[in-house]
């Protein structure tokens, strides 16, 4: 029967609204004239929605108004005098503004998680968990394209959920409901279901006869298999289902749970939005796009079609959107916490680095540190050893501020010549920026969307001091927000960030390895490694120290340059250079000790002249010698009006019976 007219109050009803206290009984009376009216059900929740969502009304009302009115049968139409085009959702404008696209979202992505086991019995499970016993959809084979892919046959008949599960049963296997053969007789080339539930077979697997929108299948084709499901982890999006396809991709069924076409559309466009950066599969807008079901071999790949898990995520698309708007992960329990699927981030440096984390090296001005970070690249990229540590090959991105480009090439020549490395790397990007540095968070935005689905290792940002911006560097503040940008920069795209920084003026053997690094302290003690490099007594040689927070700390070692590189050598790690060749004050207790080493006590004065005399200050050997009694390495006497005199700690020798 052809689709009737609808009273003019009606259609003034569609285009103003209600005022209130009339709104509820305006939508059910709109409700009737478009139901007796032959209106398709699409399009009467469709304009209801909206229209009642613009009055003020909550969506529990109006989905409550439009069943209620829907369960009972049409009255006689109104006549007219001649033939009316069918209505359409644009016939009519509401004042409904849909929600904006989001920004798309950068994830950390690498190839740490392993696919789950593939579930038993992946049919069964899969439609019994997504529909109910009643539920109609159809399930088809697939068959060889002419390029040797595979794509969905025909229609088959469209039954209920009931009857699948059944055949299934009794035939041992999705694999075996269907005895279709190509020219070559091969069975069952991979199956196929619609993802929603569907009406009848008159109308087969289109759009229109699509009887519930719960879901919507997200399917990506670019980034590996591993990242896919770390992806769909990491974004917590509410899945019932995860299948692997059998070949490059995986299949999620995401819960939109839209109550109309057009709350199923946004749902869908913002979802892929979402996961632009990833080359989302945008052919899956449709409500009655067919997904791989589980338990069937592949013919393309003849790999088996598996269910590996359901119900991630969270609950539903309204958790989920809510959790994108605070920005915040939920609180857990401990147990919650405890039975979260973690895993270690993959490890770059053996005993230094991990990917997603950072490392900074600190060094005196002039001392080879973006030499030192060319080589850091260039060993990583080509998996050879760091300063005597292994490295586990992986994509790096150097980001240039400052070296010219000719210079830059040369270098990294230079360095593949002495690493004895014969073809440059592939795995190793440089990024020549000079010129265009600018604030780190105005240009991390760019480089979080270049190394997106690039799978990098590490980003090396040379020279940090190019990122700053307005910063001060000695302003823990800004130092500190620098270093969430870097954390930032880390989380979105996977890679470990690497950077290099300066020691303040002056010689830094006195003080602590963290302390020497130039600038806020936070410089020193937010990076997650810190290497730094102090002149050693050797030439052309320099300690390494190593500060770690997730690995047992490294003891220092010495690398000594041979140009273009660091080798590490045996020497001592202890001997920094120190001004005028004068040895450390540390080392003046033992001096003090030998001076101190005979039973009777001796002026402090005396022993100070007699140090004083050996190089030392007058102000050393008293801090010295403050410290040896304190630390009862030395005993010390004094009385009003007389000097005080010191000895060398006597040692108690305690015999049984005394």
């Amino acid at each position: 029967m052809k689709p009737g007219r609808i009273p003019d109050k009606t259609e003034e009803y569609l285009k103003n609204g209600a005022t209130q206290g009339l709104r509820n009984a305006a939508l059910m009376d709109a409700a009737c004239q478009m139901r007796d009216a032959r209106w398709p059900i699409h399009l009467i929740e469709d304009l209801l929605q909206k229209r009642g969502s613009a009055d003020g009304l909550k969506d529990a009302e109006i989905n409550a108004t439009i069943k209620s009115v829907m369960s009972k049968a049409p009255r006689e139409q109104i006549g007219e005098s001649k033939p009316r085009q069918m209505p359409t959702g644009s016939s009519y404008k509401v004042n409904y503004e849909p929600e904006p696209e989001p920004e798309p979202v950068v994830y950390a992505l690498d190839e740490a998680d392993e696919l789950p086991e593939a579930m038993e019995d992946g049919a069964i499970k899969l439609l019994d968990h997504l529909y109910n016993k009643n539920d109609k959809i159809q399930i088809v084979c697939g068959k060889k394209n002419e390029d040797g892919g595979e794509s969905p046959t025909g229609g088959n008949a469209i039954l209920p959920i009931s009857v699948f599960l059944e055949k299934i049963k009794q035939k041992g296997g999705a694999g075996e409901l269907f005895s279709a053969s190509d020219e070559n007789g091969k069975v069952n080339q991979g199956l196929y279901f619609s993802i929603n539930p569907l009406f009848d077979s008159k109308l087969g697997r289109k759009k229109k006869n699509v009887a519930k929108l719960d879901y919507a299948l997200l399917e990506f084709d670019t980034i590996s298999i591993k990242q896919q499901w770390q992806l769909i982890k990491k974004s917590k999006i509410p899945c019932a289902s995860v299948s692997y396809s059998g070949n490059k991709s995986l299949h999620a069924l995401v819960r939109v749970n839209a109550k109309t076409e057009s709350e199923y559309t946004e749902k869908v466009n913002f979802l892929f939005n979402h996961f632009s950066e990833y080359d989302v599969d945008t052919q899956n807008k449709d409500p009655s796009r067919l997904s791989r079901l589980p338990g069937a071999l592949r013919g393309d790949t003849d790999k088996e079609q598996t269910l590996l898990s359901l119900d991630i995520g969270y609950k539903s698309w309204e958790d989920w959107k809510s959790s994108l708007e605070d920005n915040f992960p939920e609180i857990m329990t401990q147990e919650d916490f405890y039975n979260e699927e973690l895993s270690e981030p993959p490890c770059i440096i053996e005993g230094l680095l991990h990917r997603q984390l950072s490392l900074v090296i600190g060094g005196s001005s002039k001392t080879y540190k973006s030499w030192t970070l060319l080589d850091m690249a260039m060993s990583v990229s080509n998996g050879t050893d760091f300063w005597g540590m292994k490295t586990v090959k992986g994509k790096v991105l150097y980001i240039n501020f400052e070296i010219p480009e000719y210079y830059m090439r040369e270098r990294l020549k230079a360095i593949s010549d002495a690493k004895g490395i014969d073809l440059p790397s592939r795995n190793l990007h440089v990024w020549n920026l000079r010129g265009r540095a600018c604030a780190l968070e105005n240009i991390r935005p760019k480089f979080t969307k270049v190394m997106a689905n690039a799978n990098f290792s590490m980003v090396i940002l040379d020279p940090i001091y190019k990122t700053l911006g307005n910063r001060d560097e000695n302003a823990a503040g800004d130092i500190n927000s620098l270093m969430n940008e870097m954390e930032h920069l880390a989380l979105e795209t996977g890679a470990a960030v690497v950077f290099a920084t300066h020691f303040s003026k002056g010689n830094q053997a006195s003080k602590s390895p963290i302390d020497r690094i130039s600038g806020s302290g936070v410089f020193a003690r937010s990076p997650d490694t810190i290497l730094v490099m102090t002149e050693h007594e050797e030439e052309d040689s320099y300690t390494v120290d190593s500060t770690v927070r997730n690995f047992d700390t490294p003891k220092p070692f010495v690398v000594r340059m041979h140009f273009p590189l660091f080798q590490r050598v045996s020497s001592d790690p202890a001997k920094l250079k120190r001004p005028g060749g004068r040895p450390p004050a540390d080392d003046c207790i033992p001096e003090v000790l030998q001076i101190c080493r005979g039973e009777d006590f001796l002026k402090q004065t005396d022993v100070i002249k007699m140090m004083e005399e050996n190089g030392h200050s007058q102000s050393t050997v008293k801090r010295q010698i403050a410290k040896a009694v304190k630390e009862g390495q030395l005993e010390r006497k004094s009385s009003p009006g007389k000097p005080s005199v010191i000895r060398k700690s006597q040692e108690i020798i305690y015999v049984p019976g005394e």
